[in-house]
């Protein structure tokens, strides 16, 4: 190795001088190579018989105690963390072929402690085991915390068990974030995979330094033992900005058997925002069912969901038993179900909330309904329409027309059971209620005069944004004057007015616009929900799993996660967006386009009057 070091800072010496300093270093590295050999082979005798001792017991308890990896825990993480450009595994977890230390042999498995990998020879830490329960009661999946550099880290155990290399039980830490002072792995320990997790997130100690996350022991112990669920009175309105109290694991509402569904359209409706709280407080419950579920929606959902950050499964279960004791649909309490059912449920049968829309169909009668089910059918010119061309698209096809302005929509996407009918939707942030809004002014797309009919067929000839194409009669007839365009169907505006003496014309967009606050998604029968912390282009967006992990089997409780996603609003806001084109690395941003199920608008200044 030194014959090839360019001695850049002997070049003011003269050739003879420069030829006996090398020579001089040479004979001075061979003396402590010598040195240093003839102290291992010291150190080597001196720990053979303890070394022959621990190697006889561990031949004697590999078969046993050898742990292979979890296939349960080979993963691939939802979390798009931005991948390192190397695995970087401390170097002596290396065999000896990957010796760096020159002419010398390895050092042997009981020359060193495990923890010395991690940490600096000048941190002198005293490495007794952190008090706490016992690590044997650790199981995979479970939160830990363990001390490293005078810190204290976090994360998830993925894999515990023992490899041949060591004589004490190792712990695999998946990491709840990156973190450069810690030497960090994809879940590979000397060569061999034990788990999979995101690159630079895997960390691997002595299970003995592990104890359970303090940080969640209150809520897990009441989880596990299945406490009454919790309760908070007053009034509590929902949080306007994200901070730790709403952020991470053992956060939103904790799910338990089959109860995604419910989870994520409850933390859609009521985490960030307050557009149904009148749902909470009004008189119209005339029932005792009515009043149970009013209150243990109020007292032990809500309120605790926005004070402190997070409802534990009881306070659902409950809920759950309270729908299941009216026995309109049977099931509440283990099956499966999907959203729709459980709102239609919780409106009209018990809460007995007044219907959110009104639509007045084409042999004028009024509607009034709390879901807005999308009808429309693939138009192989736009094969991944927005929401805004579906309402469109849905209400001519249904030759039906809104009453006025909701203070909120619930849009089921088009579906055909859990398949999809478009590959992707683009979700747009705001809906314009214009085009299919009864008694609003309409103008031709053409010469901007009072419009008198809409065309059902002009938006695939010209390729107009605008499902309905709105003409005045003159423009009409000289574009349907051409040949191509003589079949087309024409709807005069006439048919849909009511007895009013004049149409409203509105004198601002926002009063007929509709904000977008929360997304409930669908995949492989399980549901997840994307919700709007805040008002604006600006206000942050968050991803929320009622059941993003779990700890223990069939004894243990789910573990509840709530994401920050900053990138989802520039998704969101980007104007014109083809989402055709979105790389499968924006993975939360596919999920929305691809998944969502159900989405949910509201116009503020209807809200008021709510």
């Amino acid at each position: 190795e030194n014959e090839n070091i360019s001695f850049v800072g002997l070049s003011y010496l003269d050739e003879t001088e420069k030829n006996k300093k090398i020579n001089d270093m040479k004979q001075n590295n061979e003396v402590f190579s010598k040195k240093k050999n003839e102290l291992s082979k010291t150190v080597q005798s001196s720990l053979e018989p303890v070394r022959n001792d621990c190697k006889n017991e561990l031949n004697q308890n590999t078969t046993s105690n050898f742990s292979e990896p979890n296939p349960e825990n080979m993963y691939n993480s939802i979390e798009d963390d931005v991948a390192r450009q190397y695995e970087a595994i401390p170097f002596n977890v290396f065999s000896e072929s990957h010796n760096t230390h020159g002419g010398s042999k390895a050092k042997l498995d009981s020359d060193y402690d495990y923890e010395e990998m991690y940490y600096d020879e000048s941190n002198q830490q005293t490495k007794e085991p952190n008090e706490g329960p016992l690590n044997s009661s650790l199981q995979e999946n479970e939160l830990v915390e363990f001390q490293a550099f005078g810190n204290t880290y976090y994360g998830i155990l993925r894999w515990r068990g023992c490899v041949p290399e060591k004589d004490f039980e190792l712990a695999g830490i998946e990491l709840d974030d990156l973190n450069p002072y810690l030497v960090t792995t994809n879940g590979t320990f000397n060569g061999r995979q034990l788990f999979k997790c995101s690159n630079g997130k895997a960390y691997f100690v002595k299970l003995s330094s592990c104890k359970p996350d303090s940080r969640f022991q209150g809520s897990a112990q009441q989880s596990k033992s299945h406490s009454k669920s919790q309760s908070v009175s007053g009034f509590h309105p929902p949080p306007n900005k994200l901070g730790d109290k709403y952020i991470g694991n053992m956060k939103g509402i904790q799910g338990h058997i089959n109860s995604c569904y419910m989870d994520a359209t409850l933390f859609a409706m009521f985490a960030f925002n307050s557009t149904f709280d009148f749902m909470l407080y009004q008189k119209s419950c005339k029932d005792d069912f009515g009043d149970n579920v009013q209150k243990c929606l109020h007292l032990n959902i809500v309120n605790p969901l926005r004070l402190n950050g997070f409802v534990e499964q009881p306070s659902i279960m409950e809920l759950r038993k309270c729908l299941d004791n009216i026995g309109e649909i049977a099931g509440f309490l283990d099956k499966e179900k999907d959203p729709e059912e459980f709102l239609t449920i919780l409106l009209e049968k018990v809460l007995k909330v007044e219907p959110f829309m009104t639509l007045r169909t084409h042999n004028q009668e009024d509607i009034g309904v709390y879901l807005y089910q999308i009808i429309a059918d693939i138009n192989p010119l736009n094969p991944q329409p927005s929401i805004q061309y579906l309402m469109e698209l849905s209400f001519i096809s249904n030759k039906s027309q809104l009453l006025k302005v909701p203070s909120v929509m619930m849009i089921q996407v088009p579906r055909f059971g859990l398949n999809k009918i478009f590959n992707r939707i683009q979700i747009t942030p705001t809906l314009d209620l214009s085009p299919f809004l009864l008694d609003v002014q309409h103008f031709c797309i053409i010469c901007g005069n009072s419009s008198s009919c809409y065309c059902k067929n002009c938006v695939c000839e010209f390729g107009w944004n605008n499902v309905y194409t709105y003409l005045c009669q003159k423009c009409s007839n000289i574009v349907h004057s051409h040949n191509k365009r003589q079949n087309h169907e024409l709807v005069e505006l006439s048919f849909f007015s009511s007895n009013v003496s004049e149409p409203f014309v509105p004198n601002t967009k926002a009063f007929t616009t509709m904000e977008l606050f929360a997304v409930v998604c669908i995949k492989t029968s399980h549901y997840v929900s994307f919700v709007k912390c805040g008002e604006g282009d600006e206000a942050s967006w968050v991803f929320f799993d009622s059941m993003a992990d779990r700890h223990g089997d069939h004894d243990g409780y789910n573990i509840p996660k709530v994401i920050e996603v900053p990138k989802l609003k520039d998704f969101l806001m980007a104007s014109p967006l083809d989402i055709s084109n979105i790389k499968k690395e924006e993975e939360y941003a596919l999920r929305l386009y691809e998944d969502a199920s159900l989405c949910f608008y509201r116009n503020m200044q209807m809200s008021m009057y709510t």
